[in-house]
């Protein structure tokens, strides 16, 4: 997968070089717009982009690729070998390439958006199993367990900045949680009085700030980035749907678990599940949309500080869930 890889971005850099050699290829370009093959060649450009953001994450080229290109095309003079050098930054600067599943995967799902068929070429072993020619782990800790590869691939996808879109998604998902909220607290009038307690007023602005790292990073990290498949992910639907289902499912057992040992009211169980079910669907919503825990945080966060500093619509002094 490390050297495919090399030869996909290698490939784009090729094109690209080509064309600032040779500029009357974009006057070309330029004087036929309509042109089929100037459609083809814009395609051409986008997968290269959508590929090189695949293969090299944080925009800068590990410096063995390039010095490696002309020994892996046969072209090189003389007899030098080729040397990847697997360094703690060269690795980190193509970490996506380093797992061979998830970055075989993200590529098939890149050249199949971009309109591409795939070909699987299945092998078998004739005439008895010979142990010598089975396909080894590139690490035993990356290749041999599914788990750590597939968590360390989901959290470093998440760890992107937002975008300017992500933060209007969660403005909108905490648009949604105050309604939704507001239409518990209403339905459930009768039912809280009874059990209010006045413990806003010791809410701080320390307790606040901490409460972005705990509980909404936390909880969003393991609810939501690890259990999730991330929306780079080629998946099918339905696995998405059961993981989604799993993932809500223990949010709302962790949010009954923590009412109770923190409360221990019956009469408000109700409530709670209703509060963690909407926080739960919209923090979905939010990630599915953004692909960012940054994003799913800060409304996790907002969600929190509105169920803290808003009153309850009733009489008398405010209560925290």
């Amino acid at each position: 997968m490390q050297d495919s890889s090399q030869a996909l971005y290698e490939t784009i850099q090729g094109v690209r070089q080509q064309m600032a050699e040779h500029p009357e290829i974009t006057t070309w370009l330029d004087n036929h717009p309509d042109d089929p093959q100037t459609a083809l060649f814009q395609d051409l450009l986008s997968l290269g982009q959508s590929l090189q953001r695949q293969l090299v994450p944080l925009g800068i080229a590990r410096p063995d690729w390039h010095e490696n290109a002309d020994v892996l095309a046969g072209i090189e003079a003389g007899d030098r070998a080729s040397r990847n050098a697997n360094t703690l930054m060269n690795n980190l600067l193509s970490w996506r390439t380093v797992i061979p599943r998830v970055a075989y995967d993200n590529v098939a799902a890149i050249l199949l958006d971009h309109g591409a068929e795939m070909w699987f070429l299945r092998t078998n072993q004739v005439g008895g199993a010979d142990p010598t020619i089975l396909p080894l782990a590139p690490t035993e800790l990356f290749g041999q367990y599914l788990v750590i590869p597939t968590a360390f691939s989901r959290v470093i996808e998440a760890l992107r900045w937002p975008r300017w879109r992500d933060l209007g998604i969660v403005l909108l998902g905490l648009g949604a949680f105050a309604i939704a909220r507001l239409i518990g607290l209403q339905s459930h009038t009768n039912e809280m009085q009874a059990r209010l307690q006045p413990e806003i007023a010791d809410l701080s602005g320390k307790r606040a700030v901490s409460a972005f790292f705990a509980p909404a990073l936390l909880e969003e990290l393991g609810f939501r980035v690890l259990l999730l498949p991330h929306p780079t992910e080629a998946v099918r639907l339905w696995t998405g749907i059961i993981w989604s289902g799993v993932s809500l499912g223990l949010f709302l057992l962790y949010g009954l678990w923590r009412s109770r040992r923190r409360q221990g009211h019956h009469s408000r169980r109700s409530f709670v599940l209703y509060q963690c079910l909407c926080l739960g669907i919209l923090a979905m919503v939010v990630y599915f949309s953004t692909g960012s825990l940054l994003a799913v945080a800060t409304f996790h966060w907002g969600a929190w500080l509105w169920q803290h500093w808003v009153p309850y619509p009733f009489k008398g002094k405010p209560s925290v869930s």
